[in-house]
């Protein structure tokens, strides 16, 4: 069995978006990130967006995106989605119908590395390191059970983009697999 449809969850920072657009060229497939068609359609930032009308409003938004995804039978795509996305009862599940989910995941620290200079997360966004920190690990603690729902999760700390997008390929062949987790290196 092949899936048309892969879909990356997973913490801020953990490469989502350039692993999604990687695997999308290298697949032959459409990129779409969540985050950008919601800036798209609403003409300004997911920060702004945050700010103006709150958290519960974007994921309701999000929420959306989904929905209409599968309504109208999107295929041959590759979604990043934003790292929250999973927060909203239901989102999981929409997901999974939309294509085969992957988790890319990678510790906090890591993360916090990789994000350090990004000022476009609105929840992540103000504070000093130690507080970004803070709030980076409170986010994976309270989010990673969700994670690791995915059908695979792909740790993503000591591989580069291209290696993941590699890894994602092979798990486009598998069938049937009960497994969970993909040993990386």
């Amino acid at each position: 069995m092949t899936h048309s449809n892969v879909v990356l969850i997973g913490p801020p920072g953990s490469g989502k978006t350039s692993v999604g657009q990687l695997l999308a060229e290298r697949s032959n497939r459409r990129f779409f990130d969540t985050d950008r068609v919601i800036e798209e359609r609403h003409g300004c930032s997911v920060s702004e967006i945050f700010a103006e009308h709150g958290e519960a409003y974007f994921r309701q938004l999000e929420s959306n995106i989904l929905d209409e995804m599968s309504n109208e039978n999107w295929t041959n795509f590759v979604l990043g989605t934003g790292g929250g996305i999973i927060v909203t009862p239901g989102n999981l599940q929409k997901l999974e119908k939309l294509g085969l989910v992957v988790c890319l995941f990678a510790p906090p620290s890591c993360l916090l590395d990789r994000l350090k200079t990004d000022q476009t997360r609105p929840l992540l966004a103000s504070g000093d390191d130690g507080s970004k920190e803070k709030r980076l690990n409170e986010l994976v603690a309270a989010r990673e059970t969700k994670y690791r729902m995915a059908r695979y999760t792909i740790e993503t700390a000591n591989l580069a983009p291209d290696d993941v997008a590699a890894e994602i390929e092979k798990l486009l062949c598998i069938s049937d697999s009960t497994t969970n987790e993909v040993p990386s290196g």
